[in-house]
């Protein structure tokens, strides 16, 4: 497997959006991309402040987001550890 696919969501969109993202990526890349993506299709919803951090949700709720993702972090390490999996829930905050 050489990308994942999460389920990402902002709170300028209300509903998740599903991105397939590769795992050399580290989370701070995944982050500058998603951000990217989203102002592009969907320029009168998101506009990227360069700020943007990934919070892992348990549910589809911003009140149940359980910790933020190191920029650190490599994707597909995140993966082997568990600490994501396919389709996760992943707010873009």
């Amino acid at each position: 497997m050489s990308a994942i696919s999460l389920m990402i969501t902002s709170p300028a969109l209300g509903t998740p959006v599903s991105m397939s993202l590769s795992l050399e990526l580290t989370v701070g890349e995944a982050t500058a991309l998603i951000a990217r993506i989203l102002a592009r299709k969907y320029p009168a919803l998101f506009t990227p402040t360069g700020d943007e951090m990934l919070v892992l949700l348990e549910e589809d709720s911003f009140e149940s987001a359980s910790a933020v993702l190191n920029p650190k972090e490599i994707l597909g390490t995140l993966l082997a550890t568990h600490v994501i999996e396919e389709n996760s829930r992943i707010a873009l905050v």
